[in-house]
Order: structure tokens, then C-alpha cells, then sequence
């Protein structure tokens, strides 16, 4: 039985930057995602993908840096960190 009086999963939004590419496919510099306190890195794609469509394609190339590191997908997002997408960058 689920306990309707039970405190709803406790939620924040997580602002994450775009650069480049991605930038201009989400037509924004940043994407404002609503995130479970302890969401990882892999949940946060998950949440990019339904809030923005044009992003889908590229989410699994890209990297994630929290607190200008990448994070693995298993990594948690820490409540106030700066998060970005990173794309692929060709060139030389």
C-alpha cells in the first residue's frame, strides 16, 4: 500500500549550460531540467532528452562536466553545481 501522506520525492532545477552545436539545436545557452534530490548524471540525460527534443541525437556522444569535471553517468549532480553539456568537437 502506498502511503499517500508520504513526502514527495524532494525536487530541485538544474540549470545546464549548451555550447556551440548544441547551443544552437536547443535554441537557448542553457536548459532548465526539474531533477530528484540524488539524480545522476544518466537521470539528467534522461530529462535533457524529454525537454529537448533536438538534443536527443547528441546526448549519448556528449559529456557531462559538474563542477567543470566530466562525470560519469553514475555520478550524483550535488545541489548548486554548475552543470554543462559538452559535445563532440571534430578538428585539428
Amino acid at each position: 500500500m502506498i502511503d499517500s501522506l508520504a513526502p514527495a520525492a524532494a525536487r530541485r532545477t538544474v540549470a545546464v549550460r549548451l555550447f556551440g552545436p548544441q547551443a544552437r539545436l536547443a535554441e537557448a545557452d542553457q536548459i532548465a531540467v526539474l531533477l530528484t534530490e540524488g539524480a545522476t548524471v544518466a537521470e539528467l540525460r534522461a530529462e535533457l532528452s524529454a525537454a529537448c527534443e533536438p538534443l536527443r541525437a547528441s546526448l549519448k556522444s556528449s559529456r557531462i562536466a559538474v563542477d567543470h569535471e566530466y562525470a560519469g553517468d553514475a555520478d550524483v549532480i550535488p545541489p548548486g553545481a554548475e552543470v554543462a553539456l559538452i559535445g563532440l568537437v571534430s578538428g585539428g
